[in-house]
């Protein structure tokens, strides 16, 4: 770019901000513009689950990526008949280190993108067990009057009525007592 062409791009871009800078004033417009926080029932429960299965694996997705290179360094190391090229990661020098092919690269984002699936289709598992749980729970509580159960017990004169007594013994008919 020429020196005239760069001042005639600078004196473009320096006008348009000025512009947009003079322009936008403080307005009761932008005020009201203001953004207030997402209500629960915005958003239907499938889409909450997808978001949070998304932020899940992609959370994790490093965290396993690291973990799944560390042991594929080990299978390596052992696959080769412990070379001292093959050493795992804390151990191998870089200058003589056995570099990872493209294949093995791709292989290894692969499957770390796999677990990173696994791990949020588990949490979604076990979320949607609680949830049910949680409903199962509700939809009882809510067939009772929404009151819980409650036992009280019966107040007697004599506490030993509260359980029941066994039988007398009968004394055993004396046969002379029959014959005077």
């Amino acid at each position: 770019m020429t020196a005239g062409r760069r001042r005639l791009v600078s004196a473009v871009l320096f006008f348009c901000l000025a512009v947009k800078m003079f322009c936008a004033g403080n307005t009761e417009q932008d005020a009201a513009a203001e953004p207030v926080p997402y209500r629960e029932e915005e958003f239907p429960g499938w889409m909450q689950d997808l978001r949070r299965a998304e932020i899940i694996a992609f959370g994790s997705f490093p965290f396993v990526v690291f973990f799944s290179t560390m042991y594929y360094d080990v299978y390596r190391y052992f696959s080769h008949g412990c070379s001292s090229s093959y050493l795992p990661w804390p151990f191998k020098d870089s200058s003589t280190a056995a570099a990872v092919t493209n294949d093995e690269l791709k292989m290894l984002v692969a499957v770390s993108a796999g677990i990173s699936a696994g791990v949020a289709a588990v949490d979604w598992i076990f979320r949607t067990v609680a949830r049910s749980r949680q409903e199962k729970r509700e939809a009882e509580e809510a067939g009772n009057g929404n009151l819980p159960i409650q036992i009280r017990p019966r107040i007697r004169a004599n506490p030993a009525s509260h359980y029941p007594q066994p039988p007398l013994p009968v004394p055993p008919e004396d046969p002379q007592a029959e014959n005077p």
